[in-house]
C-alpha cells in the first residue's frame, strides 16, 4: 500500500498535472521532482471555507513553492518563500496588472489594453518592465490581496501545493503574512454578504457608543462559522486602505509629473522654433 501511494504522489499525480502546472508555473518555479516534474506534496478539493486553514498550513510548513487554486475556468497561484506569500499570478483578465491600474485610474484605456496584451503573450515580467517601479510594485501587491480575498468565494475548485524554489527574476516580491491575507478574505466576504455600510460603521474612528446590531443571517454559509473576531478586521482594513491610497497617490503623482515634464519640453522646443 505504501509503495502504491508513493507511486501515486511521486509519479502518476505529477505526470497527470504536468500540463496544468507547466502552464501555471512557467518560469516561476524550478521543478524539483523526479524527471523534471513538479513535486506535488498535497492536493484536493477546495471551497472558500478552507482558505484560512490552507494558507495557515503553507505557513506552518514554511513552504517554498506555490499554492495553485484551479476551477473549471481559472487558475490562480500564490508563490511562497519560507511560508510567506511573495508573489501571485492569475489567468483571470480582471487580475492582470493593467486592469488593476486601470480600475484605480492610474492607467489610460489604450495603455491598459497594451499592457494586458503584453502580459498575456509575453508574461508578467515583460508587463512589469513596461511600468514605473512604483506602479509595478503597487499593482503586484494589490493583486496578491485581491487573489487571496477571492479564494474565500470559491465554491467548486481544487488546490495543489507544489514544492520548489521560486524563480521570480525581476518581478516585485513581498513577504506577506498568510494570517493577514486570510483576514482580508473574511472581511471581503463579510462586506459582500452584509454590504459596505456595515464595514464602515465598525471602524474605530466612527464607532457609536454601542456596537451596531448584527443583521439577520441569510441562508448558506455565514461568518459565524469562521472562528475569527470580526472587529479587528476593521482596523486592519482601515490601515490597508490608507496604504493603498497613499501608494496610488504616489504613482499618480509620478505619472502626472512625467506628463508635465514632457509637455514642458515640447513647449520649450516650440518656443525656440
Amino acid at each position: 500500500m505504501g509503495l502504491e501511494v508513493a507511486i501515486l504522489f511521486e509519479r502518476l499525480l505529477p505526470e497527470s498535472l504536468s500540463p496544468l502546472l507547466g502552464q501555471a508555473l512557467a518560469g516561476l518555479l524550478t521543478p524539483v521532482g523526479d524527471g523534471g516534474l513538479h513535486r506535488v506534496c498535497a492536493s484536493g478539493r477546495f471551497t472558500g471555507r478552507q482558505t484560512a486553514d490552507l494558507l495557515t498550513f503553507c505557513t506552518n510548513q514554511a513552504l517554498d513553492g506555490a499554492l495553485v487554486i484551479a476551477d473549471a475556468d481559472d487558475v490562480r497561484v500564490l508563490m511562497f518563500r519560507q511560508g510567506n506569500v511573495v508573489a501571485a499570478t492569475s489567468t483571470v483578465l480582471f487580475e492582470r496588472l493593467g486592469r488593476i491600474l486601470y480600475r484605480e485610474d492610474l492607467l489610460g484605456r489604450e495603455d491598459m489594453v497594451q499592457l494586458v496584451e503584453v502580459e498575456e503573450k509575453q508574461g508578467q515580467a515583460s508587463a512589469v518592465a513596461m511600468l514605473p517601479e512604483d506602479a509595478a510594485r503597487w499593482a503586484a501587491e494589490r493583486r496578491i490581496w485581491e487573489i487571496a480575498a477571492t479564494l474565500c468565494f470559491a465554491r467548486r475548485a481544487h488546490f495543489i501545493i507544489v514544492e520548489g524554489t521560486p524563480r521570480l527574476g525581476g518581478l516585485p516580491t513581498f513577504e506577506i503574512s498568510t494570517t493577514q491575507l486570510a483576514m482580508e478574505g473574511v472581511r471581503a466576504y463579510d462586506e459582500w454578504r452584509n454590504g459596505p455600510s456595515r464595514s464602515k460603521a465598525a471602524r474605530p474612528a466612527e464607532q457609536a457608543a454601542e456596537p451596531p446590531a448584527e443583521p439577520a443571517p441569510e441562508s448558506g454559509a455565514s461568518l459565524d462559522e469562521v472562528d475569527v473576531d470580526v472587529e479587528p478586521l476593521r482596523v486592519i482594513e482601515s490601515d490597508a486602505r490608507k496604504r493603498e491610497r497613499e501608494a496610488a497617490e504616489r504613482v499618480l503623482r509620478k505619472i502626472r509629473d512625467a506628463a508635465s515634464a514632457a509637455a514642458s519640453k515640447e513647449a520649450d522646443f516650440l518656443d525656440r522654433a
